[in-house]
């Protein structure tokens, strides 16, 4: 192969990790923000995704929501 074909074939792997990131972090109910971003800039991580097994509870029911937020100190009571 040439150098040419090489760097194709690399920069198709690097595009598509993270599309195949996203999908495979929804399926296992991980972060996918995070999961898109680290195979972007590292693809190989896209492996150790999918060797993480799926969440019991979806990634928005293991955080808090924000009604108990004190954030009432920031706005002007006009």
């Amino acid at each position: 192969m040439q150098a040419g074909e090489l760097l194709t074939i690399a920069l198709i792997i690097w595009l598509l990790t993270p599309i195949l990131a996203l999908f495979l972090a929804k399926k296992k109910k991980r972060d996918h923000n995070f999961w898109v971003l680290t195979s972007f800039l590292f693809p190989p991580a896209i492996l150790f995704l999918a060797s993480l097994p799926k969440r019991r509870k979806p990634i928005d029911k293991m955080f808090g929501d924000d009604s108990e937020d004190d954030d009432h100190f920031f706005h002007s009571k006009d």
